[in-house]
């Protein structure tokens, strides 16, 4: 009876020698001499993966007591089909692994099967089960995260501390109009600090935008326009309320600029910008102040300062007309010592007061605009051009009772009537 060896001692010579003996044919020799034949088959090293098993667990490892695969737990060891007598098992797969490869030795009488496969392929980062919210792998943990610095922000940038998606990590991943990075609250912002804000009427930076002052201290960053005009919420040069920055002249209420008319120099009935550049200028309680006035229903281009009829006993000579306005730096309405509007100006009366002459004889050259050598700039109103008893050719105005002209001056009675 034919008998195969297992024991690789018994080898090829007296695999040979039994076959001679027999009268076996050559071409059996070259048969029997394969490793199955001869027991020195090497183990397997590993077949095709199976099936990946849980995360970081994988399945099950192999049942015997040697090992086949790697040595960590992990998918299925490979598997040993044994002979009639073989015994052991395949070994333990790899980490994450899925089923190792098969191993098969046939023998006739063998004791030990052989070696298992090699652990399979490891299992997908994250079991490949990121989706939705959290769409990328975080493979250095194996957890699912919304983000990455490579991929998952459609919109911003990745948070690589907390792999979110953020507007913001730095200024270059803003742009205009928020071109600063907020990197505390990581939001794109147009301002951090007030410093930011360039624009007069938005110099103050709050929660990130700038937007309108509230103080002079929003305004400080910038050059020229240091004061806070609060109504408006605008950085300006100057305001009625705060004219230390113009250097001892006025602050032109309309403009917000500073004038070259110093304080307090200006006298009754003639133009101003300010309350303040009247005389008896006083910060708490003024004795003048601006006022617009009228000529015969229509407003003035300009305003005057007239005395406040709270503060005298009576009106003065030549004005006693009272008024009531607001004035040009705001204070609230109340009375004033005036002219009579509906017929004369504060140039007609100043003309007389200043004893000025109309060679022309024309009523237009008495209360005129002037310049600095006294010439009319434009045609007079409210003035008259009349000779006086002391004087031919002078400048008076209409009056309607002696009170209306000045001190020494009567009301001539001629139609219209007018001071001489």
């Amino acid at each position: 009876m034919l008998r195969s060896f297992t024991n690789a001692t018994r080898g090829t010579a007296l695999t040979l020698a039994i076959t001679a003996s027999l009268g076996l044919c050559t071409g059996c020799v070259e048969k029997l001499e394969g490793c199955e034949y001869t027991g020195t088959c090497p183990p397997s090293t590993g077949g095709t993966a199976g099936q990946a098993g849980a995360p970081d667990s994988g399945g099950s490892g192999g049942t015997a007591t040697t090992t086949g695969g790697a040595t960590a737990t992990g998918g299925a060891g490979g598997t040993t089909t044994s002979g009639h007598g073989g015994t052991s098992g395949g070994g333990t797969g790899g980490s994450g692994g899925g089923t190792g490869g098969t191993s098969t030795v046939t023998n006739t009488e063998g004791t030990s099967g052989g070696s298992g496969g090699a652990g399979g392929a490891g299992g997908m980062p994250c079991d490949g089960a990121c989706e939705g919210e959290t769409p990328v792998c975080d493979e250095d943990n194996d957890t699912c995260v919304e983000c990455s610095e490579d991929e998952g922000c459609d919109e911003g940038v990745c948070d690589p501390e907390v792999h979110q998606c953020v507007e913001c990590l730095g200024a270059a991943d803003c742009e205009a109009p928020t071109a600063l990075c907020d990197e505390e609250q990581q939001f794109c912002v147009e301002c951090l600090t007030s410093d930011d804000c360039s624009e007069t009427s938005e110099a103050r930076c709050d929660a990130g935008s700038c937007t309108p002052c509230q103080a002079n201290a929003d305004c400080g960053h910038l050059t020229g326009t240091t004061v806070c005009d609060v109504p408006t919420g605008e950085c300006v040069q100057c305001t009625a309320a705060d004219e230390a920055v113009c250097d001892g002249t006025s602050c032109n209420p309309g403009t917000n600029t500073c004038t070259t008319t110093e304080l307090g120099t200006v006298d009754d009935c003639q133009p101003c910008v300010a309350d303040s550049e009247c005389i008896g200028n006083a910060e708490t309680d003024p004795l003048r102040r601006c006022v617009p006035m009228e000529f015969n229903g229509e407003p003035r281009e300009k305003a005057y300062c007239l005395v406040r009829r709270s503060q005298v006993s009576q009106c003065a000579k030549p004005f006693v007309v009272v008024t009531s306005a607001v004035s040009l730096s705001g204070a609230p309405e109340e009375s004033y010592c005036g002219i009579a509007q509906d017929s004369v100006t504060c140039e007609g009366v100043r003309d007389f007061l200043d004893s000025r002459t109309c060679p022309g004889e024309q009523d237009t050259e008495c209360g005129c605009p002037r310049d600095e050598d006294g010439n009319c700039t434009a045609p007079g109103q409210g003035g008259f051009c009349r000779d006086l008893p002391a004087f031919d050719n002078q400048c008076t105005y209409q009056c309607g009772n002696v009170n209306q002209c000045p001190d020494t001056f009567a009301c001539a009675n001629q139609d219209p009537d007018f001071c001489e």
